[in-house]
């Protein structure tokens, strides 16, 4: 996956994502700039859990917006 984005989930309360989640290898690192993240336009979102090692190959945009 090049990239993970929620938007206009307006009432999306939280959103919860597991260790070892939409990385490319269990427990890897990287720096890939074409993978990015955005969450944007859930105006109720109160919490953003994320576990170990998720998204760790993405080096990319990390967005957080409305």
């Amino acid at each position: 996956m090049k990239t993970f984005k929620i938007d206009g989930l307006a009432q999306l309360k939280s959103v919860k994502i597991g260790k070892n989640s939409f990385t490319w290898k269990k427990n890897y690192y990287g720096n890939d700039e074409s993978k990015s993240f955005h969450i944007l336009n859930c105006e109720s979102l109160e919490s953003i859990e994320i576990g170990e090692y998720s998204f760790s190959d993405f080096g990319g945009d990390f967005e957080l917006k409305n």
